[in-house]
Order: C-alpha cells, then structure tokens, then sequence
C-alpha cells in the first residue's frame, strides 16, 4: 500500500487553528477510502475524520470520479464521567471528472466549488440553526 501524507488544514475557529489530521488507511481499492484522523479529542470516538476515494465511473465514458468527506464529532462527559457523542456533523462531496476535461477544466471546477462554499447563500444556511434549538 502506498504511503499517504497527513492532512494539515485550518479549523472554522474565528481565530483559525491549524489541525493535523493524520494519515490512517491508504485508499485500497475501489470501495476503501483513504482515510485521516484528527486525534486531538482523548477518545476515538471523538476524532475528527476525513475520507478520499478516487475511482473509475461506471458509465459508458470515461471519467474519474472523486468523494468525500469529513466528520466532525462532539463528545460530552457526564457527571459520572462517561463520555458520549452529541453530534456529528458530516460533510460529503463528489466530483465527476470526465476524461476529456483539461487540467483548466479541473482547476474551474474546484475554484467553483471553493467560491460557491464561501458565497453568503450556503454559509447563511449552514449557520442557520434549527427550528428546535
């Protein structure tokens, strides 16, 4: 298995912390991602995650296709010490990438998804809290 290297990435915090998510799986075939953990929480359960799978498509023309995604637990600790998940929030990505695309191409279509990400519609609805809170 190929070696990956870890991941370093900046946190959401309002002053951003760099967080090294450390490489944990290589991607192993077409059904295993390649996976990084971020292991500042104490206990497993608690560490942040990120996956990457690069894989052929299935349909008659040639493309790659790339997903992802990155898990982002909280953990609380009871009063008798035990500590649970509250939440986990969870972010998933694919990209397409048909074999004719140039390296332009590519280049457009993540700087799309990068500047759609920070456009005030997505970050007001993903800040938006729920009706039960």
């Amino acid at each position: 298995m190929p070696s990956i290297l870890n991941v370093v990435i900046n946190d959401g915090a309002a002053t951003p912390v760099a967080r090294t998510f450390e490489a944990y799986l290589g991607q192993n075939g077409a059904l295993e991602p390649a996976t990084w953990l971020e292991k500042t929480n104490p206990m497993f359960l608690g560490y942040k995650k990120i996956t990457l799978l690069v894989t052929r498509s299935n349909g008659s023309a040639g493309a790659t296709k790339v997903t992802g995604k990155i898990e982002d637990p909280r953990t609380v600790t009871s009063a008798l010490g035990v500590v649970t998940i509250q939440h986990r929030a969870l972010f998933s990505f694919s990209f397409v990438l048909p074999d004719t695309m140039s390296s332009a191409d590519r280049d457009d279509i993540l700087a799309y998804a990068k500047n759609f990400f920070a456009h005030s519609s997505v970050t007001a609805a993903v800040k938006q809290m729920s009706p039960t809170t």
